[in-house]
Parts: structure tokens; C-alpha cells; sequence
């Protein structure tokens, strides 16, 4: 027999010990989608060793005052571990260093979406996904992480706060890689608060982004993405109280078209916290990416009544989109002189709906088609 206390066995002094158990992976406690749960964490004050927190689940409406994070969340490698109730998680490098700073100073609740959300779990997902927009402006505030970025370095002061600001430390946050990130269009506008975290503990406010501005001068337009400056630019209206400032779904393709995503789904599902109402289209990572860029077809195509001078554009917005997306490239090429005779002929009409018709034995190939009043409408090839 081997036993926990060591018994000897053999020659002296040699032990059989048991191995030390391995802990639990942590299994994310269900959510109730009728009361609109969220689980909340808290981090544990620590200086060494792995982060420890502890989660809770809460309806939203009953969720007590919170932080939300908005962060990007890097490559899958390197992982590390942190320990919720003595299970384990793993979450990514970039996330992992963001706690190790924050449990420093942060004891309060936070919303994690690595974290707060059972990524597996393709329902809760959808449900959660879709609940963004609520999640980030029912915070108290939103914290940026942006990590080590050349300004403000531990040697030079040991806070930087906003009277430290200068215009071209603006450049210096907008150019991080941070701002090419899709999913951070909403997280920002639907904000009440943003503190912009640089190097430890040395916070900004969103506010004096605006504030300070650019440079005047066109050379800093090298340096920072159209996306950041159009998000700077419209976030100002955004977080005027009391107005409603959503924008057509085809405007955020336009301006945020380059932002960019893991799944190319969400190059659609990231903006159904801004869009207006009749342009939402339900989270459901069930479809394939081909079904999400037709359900996005089947939302635009009646907003497509440019003048003709404007045509090629948004035709070449879409065809973008859905490279992006991976959409093959025949399939896009023979959607055009649809969407052209949608422009041209048939601009007066409302479309009814959109469907890709698969090809078949009698018809080689897939063909899009349109379905007004008057008919259904394919282009033939």
C-alpha cells in the first residue's frame, strides 16, 4: 500500500508519495438568458504568484457597480494560467499581463469578456454577444488597456495623467495597435467613461483625447489609421447624454472597413451595438460566415440609393467586405451586376429579400439573386 503520509517500502529512507493533484479546470457556472445574466469577477490583492479572483453571476439589472474592460486580446500562444475558486482558467498573454497590473489597484468588479463569457458555449455566446453594447455603457466606466506604449516610462514619473498630455502623445495612443481593432468601435462609443490605461498605474482620460486633438499638421496623418481619427472624431457625440447616435450599418462598413477581427463574422456582428435598430441583425454564430454576409446583403440593399456617380463605391464596399470575410471571389464578382442593376433599373423598388440560389446538376454554378414586387431577379452567367 501506498498511503498520503509517505509509508516506506523498500530500502530505507525511499517514500512512495502520491503526486500533487493537478486543479480542477473551471467550469463556468450557467446563466439564466431570461433575466439577462452576466457573471462579474473581482481580483484578489496580490503582488506575486498567479492571479486569483472570484466570480459571481448577477442580472444586469441587478449587477452592482462594475468596471468593463476593452483590451485586445493577442495570439492564442503563449496562455497562463489564473485561479477562479481554486479551478483553473487560461486566458491569454495580453489579458494575463493587463490582471497582473490591475489586481495592483482594481478592487472592484470587473467584466471580462475572455473571462465573463463561456467562449465554448456557442448559445451563451450568442445571448452574450448580443448583449454588449448594454454590458459597456452600464458600467461605471470603461478601462483601455493599452500596455507598454513610449510615453510616460516608469523612470520619468511615477503618474502621467491628463495635464501631462500633449498633442503628440496623442498620435502616440492612436497609433497603437489597439485602434486597428474592430471590436473596440463599441466598447467605446457606448461607454459613460473611459480611462486610458499607459504603462502601470498612469491613467488618461478619452476626453482630453478630444481635447488636445491631433497635431496640426498633415504628416501625423501618416502615423495614425483613419479608423482611430474617425473614432475620435465621432465619440464626441457619442457621449453627449440623452441622444441617440446610432449609425446606418453601412457607415460603419465604410469607416471602420480596414478594423480588424478573428472571426470574420464579427466584421458584422461587432457593430450590432451602434447600428439603428432596423439595421440589427441577431447574434448566431451558427451561421456560416457565407449567411452572415447575406444576412448583411439583406440589411443594406434597400439603404442603396446613392446616385450612380457613387455606385462603383459602395459596390466596391461590399465586394471589400466580403474579401474580408473570405467570401469566395466568384461569388462576389457575380453579385455585382445585381447590386448595379439594384443601383440603376430597379432603384425605385424595394427589395423583398436576398438568397444565393446553390448550383445543381441542370445549373454549374451558385447565383445570387433578388426578389422585388415585380419578381425574382438573377443575374445570369
Amino acid at each position: 500500500m501506498c498511503e498520503r503520509d509517505a509509508t516506506i517500502i523498500g530500502e530505507p529512507h525511499e517514500a512512495c508519495l502520491e503526486p500533487p493533484t493537478e486543479p480542477a479546470t473551471y467550469m463556468h457556472q450557467p446563466l439564466s438568458r431570461s433575466l439577462d445574466e452576466i457573471r462579474l469577477l473581482k481580483l484578489r490583492k496580490e503582488e506575486h504568484g498567479p492571479v486569483h479572483c472570484e466570480v459571481e453571476v448577477f442580472p444586469l439589472e441587478q449587477a452592482p457597480e462594475y468596471i468593463a474592460l476593452s483590451y485586445r486580446w493577442g495570439p492564442p500562444s503563449p496562455s497562463h494560467d489564473i485561479f477562479i475558486a481554486d479551478q483553473r482558467l487560461k486566458i491569454r498573454d495580453i489579458l494575463h499581463a493587463c490582471l497582473l497590473e490591475l489586481r495592483e489597484d482594481v478592487d472592484t468588479w470587473l467584466w471580462i469578456d475572455q473571462i465573463c463569457i463561456a467562449q465554448a458555449d456557442t448559445a451563451e455566446r450568442n445571448h452574450q454577444v448580443g448583449m454588449m453594447s448594454r454590458i459597456y455603457s452600464d458600467a461605471t466606466s470603461v478601462i483601455v488597456w493599452l500596455g507598454d506604449i513610449p510615453i510616460a516610462s516608469p523612470e520619468e514619473v511615477d503618474r502621467f495623467n491628463d495635464k501631462d498630455l500633449r498633442s503628440e502623445d496623442v498620435v502616440s495612443l492612436l497609433e497603437n495597435i489597439y485602434f486597428t481593432r474592430l471590436w473596440i468601435v463599441q466598447e467605446i462609443l457606448v461607454a459613460r467613461r473611459i480611462k486610458i490605461r499607459i504603462n502601470g498605474n498612469r491613467c488618461v482620460t478619452w476626453n482630453c483625447l478630444h481635447l488636445k486633438g491631433l497635431p496640426a499638421s498633415p504628416i501625423w496623418d501618416l502615423y495614425v489609421e483613419p479608423a482611430a481619427k474617425y473614432l475620435l472624431k465621432i465619440s464626441h457625440g457619442y457621449h453627449r447624454s440623452g441622444q441617440d447616435h446610432s449609425m446606418p450599418l453601412m457607415d460603419c462598413i465604410q469607416n471602420f472597413r480596414d478594423s480588424k477581427c478573428q472571426d470574420p463574422r464579427d466584421k458584422v456582428y461587432g457593430f450590432m451595438g451602434v447600428v439603428r435598430v432596423e439595421d440589427r441583425i441577431a447574434v448566431d454564430y451558427n451561421k456560416t460566415v457565407q449567411g452572415v454576409f447575406l444576412d448583411f446583403i439583406n440589411v443594406v440593399v434597400n439603404e442603396l440609393t446613392v446616385s450612380s456617380s457613387s455606385t462603383t463605391l459602395v459596390c466596391g464596399y461590399i465586394y471589400g467586405l466580403g474579401l474580408q470575410m473570405g467570401i469566395e471571389e466568384f461569388l462576389l464578382k457575380r453579385l455585382n451586376p445585381l447590386l448595379e442593376d439594384r443601383l440603376g433599373d430597379h432603384r425605385y423598388e424595394i427589395v423583398l429579400t436576398v438568397g444565393l440560389e446553390k448550383a445543381n446538376l441542370v445549373r454549374r454554378y451558385d447565383r445570387w439573386w433578388f426578389e422585388y414586387k415585380s419578381g425574382r431577379f438573377f443575374w445570369f452567367f
